[in-house]
């Protein structure tokens, strides 16, 4: 089984985001995987330091096993145990995640090569890490402004004991502010939206990850146990032997609603 390190989901959120504040496209958190042979520590704590949450990795093999957790990859050209290009091809065929891939050299043509290969940025070799970092931002402020214009701020889903907020992505449990990811927001607004009806592992990985990959990974499984710890209960979310998982009614509460 892969088991995120305890980069993913562990930081507490910082500042009030309470259900009636609006969206700070600034701050939204991405969780990063930083894939580079010679793991610069500096780089993961300038953006550990932005509020984002980092997995550094040094092997293309660890960074396929760490993929489906991540929001966005920083790649550094270095890779010695795969082609850094072929493994930029092999990820885009395996997600939609966006690669920001770092170039080893100052020439032109590593960074024309990466961006065919399926990156979606590329920056020269003398580019600072400072630079690189307010990239990362324009993604997460892309993404919260994507996520703002698809979910109005004020549109609640109630489920039982439990309230999603899709503007500000906050979920509540038993009047609980719970610290989700937003890999496992994403999966618990699906299980929500199909109860009382099974979400197969085929469309979560499409839905949630953007994926169409059916590889051995026990992705699906890791994140679904962390939703169960952080909600206090394995009842809420309900395995389906062969077929996916689905919602379920933790102490036989009486009632569930939809917004119209």
């Amino acid at each position: 089984m892969v088991v995120p390190s305890a980069g993913w989901g562990t930081e507490k959120r910082s500042g009030d985001q309470g259900r009636n504040a609006g969206i700070d496209f600034a701050s939204t958190r991405l969780a990063i995987l930083s894939v580079d042979a010679e793991a610069v520590v500096d780089n993961e704590c300038t953006l550990r330091r932005a509020g984002h949450r980092v997995e550094l990795v040094g092997s293309a093999r660890a960074a396929f096993e760490s993929l489906a957790f991540a929001d966005l990859m920083l790649l550094k050209l270095n890779l010695r145990d795969m082609d850094p290009y072929e493994f930029c091809r092999v990820v885009r065929l395996r997600s939609n995640i966006p690669i920001v891939a770092m170039a080893t050299t100052d020439d032109e043509l590593d960074r024309v090569l990466a961006l065919q290969a399926g990156a979606d940025d590329c920056v020269a070799d003398s580019c600072s890490f400072y630079e690189i970092s307010a990239r990362v931002d324009a993604f997460a402020r892309r993404r919260g402004y994507a996520q703002a214009v698809a979910e109005p701020s004020d549109d609640l889903v109630e489920y039982f004991g439990l309230t999603l907020h899709r503007g500000t992505r906050e979920v509540i449990c038993d009047g609980q502010d719970v610290d989700v990811t937003d890999t496992e927001y994403r999966l618990l607004a699906l299980l929500i939206e199909r109860a009382p009806s099974v979400a197969t592992r085929e469309q979560i990985m499409r839905d949630v990850w953007g994926t169409q990959w059916h590889g051995e990974s026990r992705t699906i499984d890791t994140h679904v146990s962390s939703i169960r710890a952080k909600l206090g209960s394995r009842s809420w979310v309900l395995s389906v032997r062969g077929v996916g998982y689905r919602m379920g009614a933790p102490d036989s509460r009486p009632s569930m609603s939809f917004p119209a």
